[in-house]
Order: C-alpha cells, then sequence, then structure tokens
C-alpha cells in the first residue's frame, strides 16, 4: 500500500474584494475576527481554488470598523485520491494561504494610518470540513 500525502503547490494568489470602513471614535478599540474557507477542485483533482474570507468587525459596531477581504489561492494538486486527502488538502490550503491573508492584512491597514492588525490563524476543524467527493 503507497501512503503518499497529497502536496498542494500554491501557483498564484489575488485579491478580488475588499470591503472597508473605519470611522473609530476613539484611538483604541476591540474587534472580533471571523473567516470563511472553502477548496474547489477542477479536473481529476489536479488543481483547486482556495477561497479565503476575512473579516474584522469593531466589537462596537459595523460602523466604528469593518474589514473583510477576499483572497483566493490557486494551487497544483497531487496525491488527492479520496476523502481523507480531501480532508489534508483542505487544511493544508489553509494554512498555506492564511500568512498570505495575514500579511495583506497588516500592510493593508498601516497603509491606512491604523495600528497594523494581527489576526491569529483559526485553521478548519477537520471534523467540521464537508464536501462532495467525486
Amino acid at each position: 500500500m503507497n501512503e503518499t500525502k497529497p502536496v498542494l503547490i500554491l501557483e498564484e494568489r489575488l485579491i478580488p474584494a475588499v470591503d472597508f470602513h473605519a470611522a473609530p471614535k476613539a484611538p483604541n478599540f476591540q474587534v472580533r475576527n471571523d473567516y470563511s474557507f472553502r477548496l474547489d477542485y477542477l479536473g481529476e483533482n489536479s488543481n483547486c481554488i482556495a477561497e479565503l474570507v476575512h473579516t474584522t468587525v469593531a466589537q462596537e459596531g459595523e460602523d466604528v470598523f469593518r474589514l473583510s477581504v477576499t483572497m483566493r489561492g490557486f494551487f497544483r494538486c497531487e496525491g488527492i485520491n479520496g476523502k481523507e486527502d480531501k480532508r489534508a488538502a483542505h487544511i493544508m490550503a489553509y494554512n498555506i494561504l492564511f500568512p498570505h491573508m495575514q500579511a495583506f492584512l497588516r500592510g493593508f491597514t498601516a497603509d491606512v494610518g491604523l495600528p497594523p492588525l494581527m489576526v491569529p490563524p483559526m485553521p478548519p476543524d477537520p471534523e467540521r470540513i464537508s464536501f462532495d467527493v467525486s
């Protein structure tokens, strides 16, 4: 039995959407972070597209601060042969794409004159990953 693990190679990433609003009433405010993540396969599981949408909102409300960024990663895939490989690839894709999102968020907020936003990783729970196995 050949026990190869899936391999993902990030070939390109892009940011198709940024939604930003900031009107802080005080210099310091608390935020909460959320995200959604999905992975779709193309061809015979040889390529996939990951979409990470990260949203940060002020606890006082979206009228104080809101930043939502959509990032897509285009991957070449190897060794995706079933449900468990797809589950592993899902987590790998998040772990590969997240540092790019974190760098963008940090740079964007600094560029607009706010303190650099550092967000913690929130990897998907393997038990909550759902997908169609083709």
